[in-house]
C-alpha cells in the first residue's frame, strides 16, 4: 500500500504560499491592491480545500494525507464482496453505496479527524486526539450502522476494517500500512470483524 501516498504534493506549496501573501497583506497601502490580494487569498483557499476533497463522497481524498501532523491511529474500512454489489446492481448502486458508506463515517467521526475516501469500497480514518479503546467503539459502531443501514435485496452487507495505533516512533504512512495489514487479517480470518495491529478480533456486536 506504500506507493499509494508517494508522490509529491504542489497544495502544501499552496498552502505556503497563502501563508506568504497573508503576512504581506499588512505591508500593503493601496486599498485596491490589498482588496485584491484578499479576493486571490481566498479563492487560493477555496482550490486548497476542492484538491483534498474526494467529489463523489465529499470526504478528504488522500492528498490531505502529506498536511496529517498529529495522529493517534488509524484505521481502513472495506466493504466484504463489494464486487458482487457492481456487478449485481451496477456501478450507479455501488456509487451510491459508498455515498452511503462515507456519510455513515463522517457521522462518526470528529470534526478534529480525518476520513478519507481512498477508492472503490476503501477508506481511511486517521483518529487524533483519541485513545485506542475510544477508536475501537467508534469503529465497531460505524461497522453496525453499515450492516443495519445498507440493504439490498438477497445480499448481507458485512464490513472489515483494520486498526493501527501510533506508538509515537511511526510515520503516518507506517501507521497507515499496519492498518491496511490489519484489514487483510480480516478478511483473511472471516471477514465482518475488525482486527487491531498486534491485538484480538472484534466482531462488529462486541464479541471476540
Amino acid at each position: 500500500m506504500k506507493d499509494k501516498f508517494d508522490g509529491e504534493n504542489p497544495e502544501e506549496k499552496i498552502a505556503h504560499d497563502i501563508q506568504v501573501v497573508k503576512s504581506s497583506l499588512s505591508e500593503v497601502r493601496n486599498p485596491e491592491a490589498r482588496e485584491s490580494l484578499e479576493n486571490l487569498l481566498a479563492w487560493a483557499k477555496h482550490i486548497l480545500e476542492i484538491i483534498n476533497l474526494d467529489p463523489l463522497t465529499g470526504l478528504y481524498n488522500r492528498r490531505i494525507l502529506p498536511r496529517i501532523r498529529n495522529f493517534d491511529a488509524a484505521v481502513m474500512i472495506d466493504m466484504d464482496d463489494f464486487k458482487s454489489v457492481n456487478d449485481r446492481f451496477g456501478h450507479q448502486v455501488g456509487d451510491i453505496v459508498i455515498q452511503k458508506m462515507a456519510k455513515i463515517i463522517m457521522n462518526n467521526t470528529r470534526a478534529t479527524d480525518y476520513p478519507c475516501h481512498i477508492g472503490g469500497d476503501e477508506f481511511l480514518v486517521v483518529f487524533t486526539n483519541c485513545d485506542l479503546e475510544v477508536v475501537k467503539a467508534r469503529v465497531t459502531r460505524i461497522l453496525e450502522q453499515l450492516s443495519s443501514t445498507i440493504v439490498l435485496p438477497d445480499f448481507v452487507t458485512t464490513t472489515s476494517a483494520g486498526i493501527a495505533a501510533n506508538d509515537g516512533t511511526r510515520s503516518l504512512e507506517e501507521v497507515i500500512k499496519l492498518a491496511d495489514d490489519a484489514l487483510y487479517a480480516s478478511k483473511a480470518k472471516g471477514k465482518n470483524c475488525i482486527t487491531v495491529h498486534q491485538d484480538k478480533i472484534i466482531r462488529p456486536n462486541g464479541t471476540v
